[in-house]
């Protein structure tokens, strides 16, 4: 349902489920936690793609239909989904290890957590985005409370979530939630080739201005400047940053190797 494959220092993550639109059911988001377990104990990992199969969901969210058939045990269903799948989300967020999304078709309810999530977010010219979950009563989930009011303002994100509305492709570029649009034949080796681009940058520094970021949404503004400081003193000794800084006094392009 969930498939990793890995290939010299990329993990490519497929969502593998295109019948169901590639929703996420109670296996594939133990598959999830387990596969981002993994990820995140990795060292040797420089970049991730996250995909779906198909060209009609990139992640249509969880399985509506499993809570259909399990009514009156909604609550014990969606304990089992929402734990692992906390997992998962926060796993993901804290890799060193840049994500890039490639965005094939739909993204809804917690397909829209992953694409929040990554930080570079490519779609295909057809995908739309939903937030979904008050269409049938629910709350969001999968991160997406966090991520959206981040990435496209409070004002916006309470917009998709009230309303349901979907937006287009272009409109999640010019919102600020994805990064580029492409045509769909376009749409995977574009994302490969950011994700080889990735894997030769700097990925404890990445992973360093990544926990910035995350850092910036809840620091004030001494305390970010005091943690830039620190994080910036503290990479200047890293091999990375010791090659960054010879590179460009020789005039070449840095070689920044995988610790």
């Amino acid at each position: 349902m969930i498939s990793l494959e890995r290939d010299e220092c990329f993990a490519r993550i497929t969502l593998n489920r295109p019948a169901a639109h590639n929703a996420l059911d109670t296996e594939g988001i133990a598959q999830l936690a387990a596969i981002s377990t993994k990820l995140a104990e990795d060292r040797t990992l420089r970049a991730v793609m996250i995909i779906g199969t198909g060209d009609k969901a990139f992640c249509a969210g969880g399985d509506v239909a499993t809570f259909a058939r399990q009514a009156g045990h909604e609550a014990e269903l969606l304990g089992d989904m929402t734990h692992p799948l906390n997992i998962a989300i926060s796993n993901l967020m804290r890799l060193d290890a840049p994500i890039v999304a490639a965005v094939n078709g739909v993204a809804a309810g917690v397909g829209l957590s992953l694409v929040a999530l990554a930080d570079i977010a490519i779609a295909a010219d057809h995908a739309r985005f939903h937030s979904a979950y008050t269409k049938i009563g629910y709350t969001p989930d999968g991160g997406s409370s966090w991520l959206l009011p981040r990435l496209i303002g409070r004002r916006r994100a309470m917009e998709l979530y009230l309303t349901a509305r979907s937006l287009n492709a272009d409109e999640a570029l010019e919102w600020g939630l994805i990064t580029q649009v492409v045509r769909p034949e376009a749409l995977r080796p574009t994302a490969e080739a950011h994700l080889r681009m990735l894997a030769q940058g700097p990925t404890r520094c990445f992973g360093a201005v990544k926990r910035l970021m995350l850092a910036s949404g809840s620091n004030t503004l001494d305390q970010q400047l005091e943690l830039e400081a620190h994080t910036i003193i503290a990479q200047s000794q890293t091999v990375e940053g010791r090659e960054g800084v010879r590179a460009f006094v020789e005039k070449r392009p840095p070689v920044f190797q995988s610790d």
